[in-house]
């Protein structure tokens, strides 16, 4: 009793720590340089594949396949001499200098800083105001810098001016991964002090929405000398802020959303307008001695899109015994899902909330939430699918997520060096 006494003591200290940290206000705060981009990004991609020896993301690659799909080319990496006389030597350190480098990158989210840039925000807005008398005379118009005293509405408003001018204390412009980590912050500061807004899946916050999308939607990746990737957004961001998970039918949509980009390396709204019911799931598995039924995911092949085709070629697995299950449905070979058992959680619990007249379908996977329902229901969907334009609207913020292309990096990497013959999904 006395451990638990403690644990929560220290528990409520930290929480009074961190809102303390959120109240007090520091004009001088700025994300970027507190946390700086590791070295400057690579002006010139093309050739960086073979020179440096990594795999450019596909929506960087997507051109250039296309220019050389007519050329074979070599499966052998061309090194110059300096790094070949090297490079057995340095192998294992520089992986290692890789992943510990890639740590010191990592960003938490934390919520002061969008709390912050709003306020600095709304007072340069305010101080702007006093110079701008409206024509009747009334008192000039002045922003809230208290986020909390702004009821849905108004903040819907003023986050989609946020969005289209919150700078540096340099005066700067924020880089888009950026105002989305702050905009993350900012709904993260919301639900900690009881406000159960959806900042991004409200329907009256539509208007915000529009303006981040016109934000991010042209961000790229930033590439490093070393051929890592770059970006300020990490995937345990969106599960802080409550972005992705199983609270509500939106947040479970915006999951789905971010593990199909993230596993099955989808990067366009055509391609995830291709998923469907029948193939995403697999047939259920039942344990036979505990008789629990587990949800099986494939990892779907589209073969209409050259690009996906690309990415299937690259994944290769060495499959266990118990994994060399015939299925049923095709007859070839079980593919073993790169989807974690705890996002498993996640696609399971999707189609139990979706009517089951879907589950056989072909030709629909993304559904409307029905908002009719409560979470509290059976269902949480229509048999109606998403709108094509609420889909891109997902996937643009899901785009700018790190992890979508380094984590997709690690696994080609973990599968060439394998060296196991193909096994595609359905």
């Amino acid at each position: 009793e006395r451990l638990e006494e403690e644990a929560s003591c220290s528990g409520s200290e930290e929480e009074k720590e961190q809102q303390q940290e959120e109240e007090e206000f520091d004009p001088s705060l700025d994300l970027e340089a507190d946390f700086p981009q590791a070295s400057d990004p690579v002006p010139e991609l093309e050739g960086m594949d073979d020179d440096m020896g990594f795999s450019l993301p596909l929506v960087l690659a997507e051109e250039k396949e296309e220019l050389e799909e007519s050329t074979p080319r070599p499966r052998s990496r061309r090194l110059g001499n300096k790094r070949q006389a090297v490079e057995d030597v340095a192998s294992s350190a520089s992986s290692h200098s890789s992943s510990k480098s890639s740590e010191r990158r990592s960003l938490p989210l934390k919520a002061r800083y969008g709390v912050n840039a709003w306020r600095r925000w709304a007072l340069s807005l305010s101080d702007r105001s006093e110079d701008t008398k409206v024509k009747d005379d009334s008192k000039p118009i002045r922003p809230k810098s208290n986020l909390l005293s702004l009821n849905s509405d108004e903040l819907n408003v003023a986050l989609s001016r946020f969005v289209k001018e919150v700078c540096r204390p340099n005066g700067e412009r924020y880089s888009p991964d950026s105002i989305l980590y702050l905009c993350l912050g900012i709904q993260q500061h919301l639900h900690a002090k009881g406000r159960k807004d959806d900042l991004f899946g409200d329907s009256c916050y539509q208007q915000f929405g529009e303006e981040l999308n016109k934000v991010l939607k042209d961000w790229q990746p930033s590439v490093l000398p070393d051929g890592s990737l770059w970006g300020r957004v990490e995937e345990h961001s969106l599960w802080s802020s409550r972005h992705v998970g199983e609270q509500s039918p939106a947040a479970l949509l915006r999951s789905l959303v971010y593990l199909n980009t993230k596993y099955f390396g989808l990067r366009t709204v055509e391609q995830h307008l291709r998923l469907s019911f029948a193939n995403v799931y697999g047939p259920d598995t039942i344990h036979p001695v505990t008789k629990e039924t587990t949800v099986r995911i494939r990892v779907p092949s589209i073969s209409q899109d050259h690009s996906v085709q690309t990415e299937s070629r690259k994944r290769k697995r060495t499959l266990t015994d118990d994994e060399q299950e015939e299925d049923e449905s095709s007859g070839g070979p079980a593919v073993r899902c790169p989807v974690k058992k705890n996002e498993c959680r996640l696609y399971e619990l999707y189609r139990s909330k979706c009517p089951t007249l879907l589950w056989e379908r072909l030709d629909v996977f993304y559904v409307q939430p029905d908002p009719a329902c409560s979470t509290g229901d059976a269902l949480w969907f229509s048999s109606t699918p998403l709108e094509r334009s609420v889909l891109e609207s997902l996937l643009t913020r899901v785009l700018l997520v790190r992890d979508i292309y380094t984590d997709r990096r690690h696994l080609e990497d973990e599968d060439e060096e394998d060296g196991c013959e193909e096994v595609e999904g359905e």
